[in-house]
């Protein structure tokens, strides 16, 4: 188990509704998780509560048996845990290389910025010759590409991914997901994925259903 959530509610303000309501799961390493429900069901505030860039309003979150609350937040984001966006949020007049570099530069790395950056970017399979292309050259496939190599930077346990495919054709939701599934199984990272799409849902090893803040139902994949 390296996270668990333990009773978790959240609610943006005293009186308000509650966002979260009472959600208890364990996550493990190795393991690719696909979080899906309706739009304001809570999917976005869950992962919001576990990257640490809000707190529960009650109930504790644990890393690796640590209560989040007592961890420096900005050094758990940056090597702990890691969030892959839709719109892959990059610095896009940057170079593919760049983009991964700065961030190195930002962690502290100790070692050759542009041979790692270089090294991870191909472990995603973009090819040498693209590594120094303006991310705005790239196509959509390579940029979600690039934003998963950024987000290894710190070598996290935990890497979160919120709706990573959903500008993408089927051809590059394929090769995205045999990504995040490597990651789980032959790196031992935990893969959490925000998603509507149940094609998306076939990769995971288990799925949750999170309905008014609360998780419905949670099923393993037959994948």
């Amino acid at each position: 188990m390296i996270l668990k959530l333990d009773n978790v509610y959240y609610r943006y303000a005293k009186n308000a509704p509650y966002i979260l309501n009472g959600i208890s799961h364990e996550f493990e390493r190795g393991k690719l998780y696909a979080i899906m429900g309706g739009s304001g069901s809570g999917k976005t505030t869950f992962i919001s509560i576990i990257a640490a860039l809000d707190k529960p309003t009650s109930g504790r979150i644990f890393f690796d048996g640590t209560d989040i609350i007592t961890l420096n937040s900005d050094e758990y984001r940056a090597k702990k845990i890691s969030i892959i966006f839709q719109n892959y949020n990059l610095l896009y007049n940057y170079t593919a290389l760049d983009n991964i570099t700065t961030v190195l530069d930002i962690i502290g790395f100790k070692g050759n910025y542009n041979a790692k950056a270089s090294e991870l970017l191909s472990d995603v399979k973009i090819p040498k010759e693209k590594h120094r292309y303006p991310v705005h050259n790239l196509s959509g496939g390579e940029q979600q590409r690039v934003a998963i190599a950024r987000a290894l930077t710190g070598d996290p346990d935990i890497i979160i991914a919120d709706e990573p495919t959903g500008n993408l054709d089927k051809i590059n939701q394929e090769n995205i997901m045999e990504i995040f599934r490597d990651l789980a199984k032959n790196r031992g990272k935990c893969v959490i994925i925000v998603t509507h799409s149940d094609y998306v849902g076939e990769y995971a090893d288990e799925i949750l259903y999170i309905s008014d803040g609360k998780i419905v139902t949670s099923s393993d994949s037959a994948f």
